[in-house]
């Protein structure tokens, strides 16, 4: 060999052996999420529903950074730094022990001293779910990119199936699912919602399929569904004792010929039986404890909110007549707070336009829709899912009355406000050559 090679391969022998195995690890996830984005976009037939979906992973992928970028410069501290560093003391242990781990409930012994998350169950799963992603990418931001993508894709296949199932609601799905900036953005980063909601709409997808001529319901559907209720159930329990026996009755009521009239009333009778033996398979979900548990975490969350950034409910006890008298009030704050007036920084600014410019929206509808005289012409399912919203929604802000923690748990029913919303405008309001 000439001795004048012998310098370049020194060189690069050098760099070679400075690169560990984390950059290696990384260069390879950062691979895999090219790969699942391109084979998303092979599997698609139309044009314009390739070109959707490369707009939207490349939305998916910057809002990951802003949360990344939002959480560790401008806040600093929360959640998202407390998972990782959890992932990280997961890390550290070896793969055989690493894996141990992952099953163990009650945490691995050897490292528990290191764990932020070490009573809550349900924190301590998402930092295994971080920690999952963390080994594979050694790096926050790509661990955000996992999230973000594999979410992202949940949420497009819903999208899609919505969109076939319902040909009129493309447009109101597209602003709901795609589009809507809370919802992008909490369902980008390390965070619950960015597992949670993709979970929630694995379990809708194969009830929006029931009765469908031109699509297949298949085997592993409900394997997907099932798996979604699971850990739907396990990281956001409160949530999920409202959602699933609702779409089990949704499903049920599918093979019922029944009148509207008599599938809202039988439904909503059915319903709060299925909500009383649901109540039955957590301890928290107990109506006295319940409402003991809401009023405990609102008052501990008033008393480390700053003046401002949180809702109200002087006098709330945990008694059913005080949580009617407050209900209202805590269904409003649920969907439209803060408004614009309430805003204090820039990123609650943009929740706070978001929120306005909805408020504005439904009202101008509701004004419209009693102008033509259109209440009768709207469904009864579409009753049943406001209804729905209403009920999380005002649990939801009793419980969690932080402006800013609000509007990240509100990722669970706003979505579907705005696609009712949305919907309404198209079939009552606007002329139908626009659509």
């Amino acid at each position: 060999m000439p001795t004048e090679t012998v310098p370049a391969l020194q060189y690069w022998s050098g760099h070679i052996e400075s690169v560990s195995m984390s950059q290696v690890f990384s260069l390879v996830n950062i691979v895999l999420l090219f790969l699942l984005v391109w084979w998303v976009w092979r599997r698609l037939t139309h044009t314009s529903d390739k070109q959707l979906w490369l707009v939207y992973a490349v939305l998916k992928s910057l809002a990951a950074c802003s949360f990344v970028w939002v959480y560790t410069y401008h806040y600093g501290t929360g959640d998202m730094a407390n998972y990782v560093h959890d992932a990280q003391a997961y890390h550290s242990l070896g793969p055989s022990s690493f894996f141990q781990a992952l099953f163990d409930p009650e945490g691995p012994k050897t490292i528990i001293d290191q764990l932020t998350y070490d009573f809550d169950r349900r924190a301590m799963l998402m930092a295994k779910f971080t920690a999952v992603s963390y080994y594979l990418s050694g790096n926050t931001w790509i661990t955000a990119l996992n999230f973000s993508l594999v979410g992202g894709l949940t949420i497009f296949h819903f999208f899609m199936m919505l969109k076939q199932r319902f040909p009129g609601l493309s447009l109101p799905a597209m602003g709901a699912l795609l589009v809507l900036p809370s919802l992008v953005f909490w369902t980008s980063g390390i965070c619950k919602e960015a597992i949670s909601f993709p979970a929630m709409l694995l379990v809708l997808t194969p009830l929006l399929r029931l009765g469908s001529v031109t699509e297949r319901l298949a085997w592993w559907h409900w394997v997907l569904a099932g798996l979604g209720a699971w850990t739907l159930w396990l990281l956001k329990y409160y949530i999920a004792a409202i959602f699933l026996p609702a779409c089990l009755l949704y499903g049920l009521s599918t093979s019922m010929y029944w009148s509207a009239y008599r599938k809202l009333v039988v439904g909503l009778m059915t319903y709060v039986l299925l909500l009383l033996m649901v109540s039955q398979l957590h301890p928290n979900l107990d109506l006295h404890r319940t409402m003991q548990v809401m009023v405990d975490n609102y008052e501990l969350t008033i008393s480390q909110t700053q003046p401002g950034k949180s809702a109200h409910y002087n006098g709330l006890r945990p008694d059913v007549g005080s949580f009617i008298f407050h209900f209202p009030k805590a269904v409003f704050t649920g969907l439209f707070m803060p408004l614009i007036s309430q805003y204090w920084d820039i990123p609650s600014f943009l929740v706070a336009l978001q929120n306005s410019l909805l408020l504005i929206t439904l009202l101008t509808l509701v004004v419209l829709i009693t102008v033509r005289r259109k209440w009768s012409e709207i469904p009864a399912g579409t009753w049943a899912i406001l209804g729905l919203i209403v009920l999380l929604a005002g649990l939801i802000a009793i419980t969690t009355p932080n402006f800013g923690t609000l509007d990240r748990y509100r990722v669970a029913y706003q979505p579907f406000l705005v696609l009712l919303i949305a919907a309404g405008w198209q079939q009552f309001v606007l002329p139908r050559k626009i659509i």
